[in-house]
């Protein structure tokens, strides 16, 4: 039998289709080449075309979530990542990145996605970043909690043993000491964040108070002072600078006082 011919319309919407689809292959093929050469605008305007010739394509919305998150716009990053999850719940690192963006905006499900895609991320270095942010909600959610110190210091020892130590993780440990009382750990712990990174406010501001504590506020005063000169805008690091050198008597050369 002879087939039947395909009509006009039918002939036009194949050849639309056709190069719609070739269309979005080669945005998709440009944005990747943006990416690697380490211009996220660029490729964030190859995937919003794709997803101006389908609004449903998973790895464009997967894609600018990512690159709305590295922007710092964490408010668009949520809005995609979870366009690309309605359409593929699956996407496992795009759970965990949703995680960290309604964490970077005060939003309580930030914790419940991390928890949810932590156990089923298997590429590094997103497991460590998902580890970290899921130890420090864990010990900020409940910081006087003896039952909750336990959970959030295993979730810092799981991200040690993918990627070593770090100042972050030791300044972590040293908080979970503090609020043990263990101010010789908390020191410890401390003192090897600064080794680490000299720069790290957080370890500067809390090596200051332990060496108070150990009677040592000549030594304390360096780390106050340090804290200041690399975040002058921190009005905790001003009022302690200040109040030890009045208690012991010692010249501040820390700066102006915010107030």
């Amino acid at each position: 039998m002879k087939e039947p011919q395909r009509s006009a319309l039918d002939e036009f919407a194949c050849r639309a289709g056709s190069s719609r689809a070739a269309g979005i292959h080669d945005h998709l093929r440009r944005a990747a080449e943006y990416l690697k050469a380490d211009d996220p605008n660029s490729a964030a305007t190859e995937y919003s075309a794709v997803l101006a010739l389908n609004p449903k394509d998973a790895e464009a919305n997967a894609n600018l979530g990512p690159i709305a998150f590295l922007l710092g716009d964490y408010n668009k990053a949520s809005q995609r990542l979870r366009n690309a999850l309605a359409i593929d719940p699956s996407l496992a690192k795009t759970q965990a990145l949703l995680g960290m963006c309604e964490m970077r905006l005060g939003r309580p499900a930030g914790q419940f996605l991390l928890e949810e895609s932590f156990p089923r991320l298997k590429d590094t270095p997103l497991p460590i970043h998902v580890g970290m942010e899921l130890a420090e909600a864990i010990l900020g959610s409940a910081p006087n909690d003896a039952q909750v110190q336990p959970e959030g210091e295993k979730e810092l020892e799981t991200s040690v043993r993918l990627d070593g130590v770090s100042d972050r993780t030791e300044c972590l440990f040293g908080g979970i000491a503090i609020r043990g009382s263990d101010w010789n750990g908390a020191y410890s712990y401390c003192s090897r964040a600064f080794a680490l990174n000299p720069g790290d406010t957080e370890a500067q501001i809390g090596l200051g108070p332990l060496l108070v504590t150990n009677g040592k506020p000549q030594r304390a005063v360096k780390y106050f002072r340090m804290t200041v000169q690399s975040d002058p805008l921190n009005e905790q690091a001003h009022d302690r600078l200040e109040t030890i050198c009045r208690s012991f008597h010692l010249k501040d050369e820390g700066g102006p006082s915010l107030r």
